[in-house]
């Protein structure tokens, strides 16, 4: 079987456009006060199927998310909705497929919309940035009172198989990962060769596509911000060099222009 992959819809995130794009709508002189605007984006996964491998990047949210999972601050800020058909089980039925299935779940990093149903995949192997998984766990179980973004109760399992990234690394053939910086420690971004061609995941390396630019546009929050600079010259070139297609993971528009499950591209 030659390799293909599918985009799941996972459900929607809502949230201030300030957290994605630095200052989205600045005040003026003649506009003192500008409103603020609040918008829903797509939560995505990724299912790459090799002749060996199926391969889950990013798991999407807990589904308890709104009911307790999430500290009352943190679903305040973010709020959570999906579907009974934008689980994370039936995107996967909707490719023939049960979490069981899955033999590879790469987490692009461990925020609480990207690595939020680990546990429904505990028997496969779990990628993940050795610096990220460190940080994760200073920031979420030092912190007193912690209300960001790492919910440990999400993937600090026992027993997980657990696969540490430190720089690039083949999941399989023709399926890579690498660091970027700028968003968290450790942002793992996904590239895939198909035969139609070449297909990345940034995660939230670069959020939508005005993140990238020209001129690149930083979150509102970010954790390196020279990083950020040299993961957009990172990923332009990459696109350029490979003629690449870019999937953003928060890009409510391009969503719109993409084919999701059960589509595959090959």
């Amino acid at each position: 079987m030659s390799t293909r992959l599918s985009i799941l819809d996972l459900g929607r995130l809502h949230l201030d456009l300030g957290w994605q794009l630095a200052m989205p709508a600045p005040s003026t002189t003649s506009t003192p006060n500008p409103p603020r605007e609040r918008l829903a984006l797509p939560v995505l996964g990724v299912v790459v199927q090799t002749a060996a491998r199926t391969i889950l990047f990013d798991t999407g949210c807990h589904p308890d998310a709104m009911k307790g999972r999430w500290t009352p601050r943190l679903a305040d800020t973010f709020s959570f909705r999906a579907e009974p058909e934008q689980t994370l089980e039936a995107q996967l039925a909707l490719l023939g497929l049960t979490p069981a299935a899955v033999t590879d779940v790469v987490l692009s990093h461990l925020h609480m919309d990207h690595a939020g149903n680990v546990e429904a995949l505990r028997h496969a192997k779990v990628w993940v940035h050795r610096g990220e998984l460190e940080f994760a766990l200073a920031e979420s179980l030092t912190t007193p009172d912690y209300t960001g973004p790492y919910i440990s109760a999400d993937w600090l399992l026992p027993d997980l198989d657990w696969r540490y990234v430190h720089g690039p690394a083949v999941v399989d053939r023709g399926v890579e990962v690498f660091p970027l910086r700028g968003h968290a420690p450790g942002v793992l971004c996904m590239q895939v060769e198909l035969a139609s061609g070449t297909f990345l995941f940034p995660s939230d390396s670069v959020y939508m596509r005005e993140s990238l630019g020209p001129p690149p546009c930083a979150p509102g929050v970010i954790h390196d911000s020279v990083g950020f600079r040299e993961t957009v010259d990172r990923i332009t070139y990459l696109r350029d060099h490979h003629d690449a297609t870019i999937v953003f993971p928060h890009d409510p528009e391009q969503l719109a222009t993409l084919s999701t499950a059960p589509h595959w591209y090959v």
